[in-house]
């Protein structure tokens, strides 16, 4: 029956994805099954089965006036051809992706910290335990050496993405089975997705943490400390960026096969993005950074003006304008162009887990608020949000499901 099932897909695959066409499909699968298991009762083999049953329903233009569907078949509509990916190509695609991922990111890790040896070296210069010469010559050294390392990760993740440059450049497409494939490959890495994205961004809000510390300290060492401080800030935004873009390209590489196909086409399916879209590419992609960029502009405004009694408006702010762009531009999956903005659909295998994060951040917005204004500790309150961040991805991490 498997053999059926896609061979009836591959019918169908670049038919449009309207409710006649899939009405019109599920009816001649129907007659397959029957007539299979018809044949099946007779004594036939399967193999003999599968052969009867394609050789008398494998012809969709003979059926199509049958089936409802012959003004679409026959429309005499030229269609282009696209290039195929078995699934071994799509399991060497994703296993380059995930190599290049890591190899980019790497990278980003390396440029990011540059800067630490020199940092750290000069640090332990001001106290002597280095000569100002000695300290200066070999951070300006360490500091070539990690920007060549990371040219050469970058270097590396280009030329190993090389021989799939064809999936820009020409029309392609994945069957049923590949998609499948890729879907449960997406499904199994979005824990680790979302670990990784929850701890990168905790890392990078964090990094200020350790300079702010020492600064409320009297000791001795102050500056020596201070100057330590600052080059954990650049170690704490790299280890975090390296987590975020190794884990989004991945992401990114189960996307782009899922995407291959013709959204308009029954193929288009295949992806089943349940996530938001939009009828702007623009929007979607200004929508999928639009909270993490919410979150940075206010702790960086916030650390800043050290306001944190009026920065907390830029949440409200911050949700007025989500609520305007989704009212503008949402639309729904059955649209003819739409644009994904990647968010995981929100559903869960626990009605109460379910309740809880119904209502998670609203509350956790008014437990900060609450707890701010009784206390005006402001410049400590915001720690709320990372702590919430990492409560929320644990429980779609055990409760959630695609």
């Amino acid at each position: 029956m498997d053999a059926i099932r896609s061979y009836l897909e591959s019918m169908f695959a670049q038919l449009p994805n309207t409710e006649a066409v899939k009405k019109a499909k599920a009816e001649l699968l129907q007659m397959m099954e029957d007539k299979y298991s018809e044949l099946i009762a007779e004594g036939k083999s399967q193999n003999e089965a599968v052969g009867t049953v394609i050789a008398e329903f494998g012809n969709l233009e003979e059926l199509a006036d049958s089936l409802g569907i012959g003004g679409v078949v026959h429309s005499g509509e030229e269609k282009k051809e696209r290039r195929t990916l078995s699934l071994q190509q799509i399991k060497d695609y994703l296993s380059d992706a995930g190599r290049s991922a890591h190899s980019v990111a790497l990278g980003v890790l390396f440029c990011i910290t540059c800067c630490v040896p020199v940092i750290t070296l000069s640090a332990f210069a001001e106290v002597g335990y280095l000569s100002d010469q000695l300290a200066s010559a070999v951070g300006v050294a360490m500091l070539f050496i990690f920007i060549a390392t990371g040219v050469a990760l970058f270097v590396l993740s280009g030329s190993r993405m090389n021989e799939w440059k064809f999936l820009k450049t020409q029309l392609c497409s994945i069957d049923m089975a590949g998609a499948e494939y890729v879907s449960s490959q997406k499904k199994a890495y979005m824990p680790t997705h979302n670990v990784f994205r929850t701890i990168g961004i905790v890392l990078c809000i964090l990094c200020v943490v350790p300079v702010s510390f020492i600064g409320t300290l009297n000791l001795r060492n102050d500056d020596f400390l201070t100057t330590l401080g600052a080059a954990t800030i650049f170690v704490f935004v790299g280890a975090g960026v390296f987590l975020l873009v190794s884990s989004s390209k991945k992401i990114e590489s189960f996307n782009r096969l899922l995407m291959l196909n013709d959204v308009t086409t029954i193929s288009g399916s295949y992806a089943n993005n349940e996530g938001k879209t939009y009828s702007n590419k623009t929007v979607a992609v200004i929508m999928s950074i639009f909270w993490p960029s919410i979150v940075c502009l206010y702790f960086i405004i916030s650390f800043a003006t050290k306001k944190w009694q009026y920065t907390w408006l830029i949440f409200v702010i911050g949700g007025v304008v989500s609520m305007l762009i989704k009212n503008l531009y949402a639309t729904s999956s059955d649209s003819e162009e739409t644009y994904s903005s990647d968010r995981e659909p929100k559903s869960y295998t626990n009605k109460t887990a379910e309740a809880v994060m119904s209502v998670f951040w609203p509350t956790v917005t008014c437990v900060y608020l609450i707890w701010s204004f009784l206390t005006f500790d402001w410049h400590f309150t915001w720690i709320i949000w990372p702590i919430a961040a990492v409560a929320s991805t644990l429980i779609k991490n055990i409760y959630g499901k695609d």
